[in-house]
């Protein structure tokens, strides 16, 4: 049964017209060994089926979309259990994401990264306005723009995946340990461009400051800062050039999401190309994954919404009164639970 975070989720997925995608607990093994290099982990559980193949338990939904597109665009979201190592051991892990396959246009760009906002705002605390105190950030990045900025800065192309993983940790004396070593000069731009945590228009202009060399490839920011308003969801953008990801599975922008009171990101996407292309779809994609289980190891899952009426029973009669009485109300769009009298006394004294 979903908890009320998952009915959230789907409700507003739903809302935007996604179909939900439904897939088996496991896959041909051939499908992550194949595509190894975009999991997260290269650990799996395999197993021999019934006729001698070997399956896999799924440690990733989206290869599983793509591979059952079959080349169709769609718009699609799931709700699914995934199978990874976390902790020394492997777990079932619960996520939900959207994946968007087809043209990805400006426009189908905007939605997946405002569902993927409001998403986070099915966790966040409602009595915080979010940028007042910061219940919820998108945080963006675009792998383009990263790479103009390294080019103008004369990053040897052998040297940029070292320079990413210091933007990913903010670690400003790598920054500047890198930055000596190579020759590079600009070594204090380059290290506030690593710790730019700013509203995206801010960002964007900070940007153009440090580098204008790179202002060119940040167009497609400045037009989904445009486009975000549309939606609602542009007070919770960020730009964040730390964010940065598997540069073997993304390409153009990329993003992650944080909540207030969940120490790990809850929420991490962008757009991915080069999956469909290598597994031989030519389409585009984006799409983003919400780590369900994160949210609720850290702030819990809300209790089930209390029915809006409760109809107790005890004889035959009273039986059909509260049955014919349920139906009206829910007809009106009520919630109405209806029980026994003397169950519901126990399962009562049990909560108090």
């Amino acid at each position: 049964m979903e908890n009320v975070y998952e009915q959230r989720l789907t409700g507003l997925y739903e809302s935007f017209g996604y179909s939900r995608f439904r897939t088996t607990k496991f896959e041909p093994y051939e499908l992550y060994s194949f595509n190894r290099d975009f999991l997260r982990s290269g650990r799996i559980i395999t197993f021999t089926d019934l006729d001698g193949s070997l399956k896999a338990l799924k440690p990733d939904i989206t290869l599983s979309v793509v591979k059952n597109s079959g080349g169709t665009p769609g718009k699609l979201y799931y709700l699914e259990t995934v199978y990874r190592p976390r902790d020394h051991r492997f777990a079932e892990l619960r996520q939900a994401g959207v994946e968007c396959l087809g043209t990805v246009d400006d426009y189908s760009l905007c939605e997946v990264v405002a569902l993927a906002a409001k998403s986070l705002l099915c966790f966040a605390d409602p009595g915080r306005a979010a940028g007042e105190g910061g219940s919820a950030f998108l945080l963006l990045s675009d792998l383009e723009l990263l790479g103009a900025v390294f080019d103008a800065f004369g990053v040897p192309d052998g040297a940029k995946s070292e320079l990413t993983a210091l933007f990913e940790a903010k670690n400003a004396d790598g920054i500047s340990s890198f930055c000596a070593k190579y020759g590079i000069e600009g070594a204090d731009s380059l290290r506030e461009l690593a710790r730019l945590f700013l509203p995206l228009d801010e960002g964007l202009k900070r940007l153009g400051e440090l580098c204008p060399a790179a202002v060119p490839k940040a167009e497609r920011l400045r037009e989904l800062s445009v486009t975000a308003e549309l939606f609602g969801v542009r007070e919770l953008l960020r730009l964040d050039l730390s964010t940065a990801g598997n540069l073997d599975y993304y390409n153009g922008l990329i993003f992650r999401g944080v909540v207030a009171g969940v120490p790990f990101n809850v929420l991490s996407g962008g757009q991915y190309d080069l999956l469909p292309a290598r597994m031989g779809s030519p389409l585009g994609a984006v799409g983003f994954a919400v780590y369900l289980d994160e949210v609720e190891n850290s702030i819990g899952a809300p209790v089930n919404a209390r029915p809006d009426e409760i109809l107790l029973y005890n004889d035959e009669k009273s039986l059909k009164n509260a049955a014919l009485r349920a139906n009206e109300l829910r007809a009106a769009g009520r919630k109405v639970l209806v029980m026994n009298e003397a169950e519901y006394e126990k399962s009562a004294s049990k909560r108090r």
